[in-house]
């Protein structure tokens, strides 16, 4: 089993959870209303179709380049902590490194 992981949408953040590249299971959310609770949202998931997080065997993560830097980073670290909790690959690698979708924009500080 599989769990997939898009936040690099901008109408929503998507969870899949596959098993033989079959969809056993899918949520989506606003990217508003998922950034708090992208954990949760894949705990719910797990929940409500009755599979148990011990039984996933890899993870699959969207890299980017998404349009908000946040929930890119966000995904693709929710993915990676899970990919090394359950020791398992993530999109076939050891881990994964987000892509961004232009550099970052920081201020000099003052």
């Amino acid at each position: 089993m599989e769990i997939e992981i898009n936040t690099c949408e901008d109408e929503s953040d998507i969870i899949t959870i596959n098993r033989d590249s079959k969809i056993l299971a899918q949520t989506s959310t606003p990217p508003s209303k998922s950034s708090n609770k992208l954990l949760e949202l894949i705990n719910q998931l797990l929940t409500q179709n009755q599979f148990e997080l011990k039984k996933v065997t890899t993870i699959k993560v969207n890299p980017g380049p998404g349009n908000r830097f946040t929930r890119t980073r966000l995904g693709v670290t929710i993915a990676n902590a899970l990919a090394y909790g359950l020791d398992v690959p993530i999109n076939q690698k050891k881990f994964e490194i987000p892509i961004y979708h232009q550099e970052p924009t920081i201020t000099q500080p003052k």
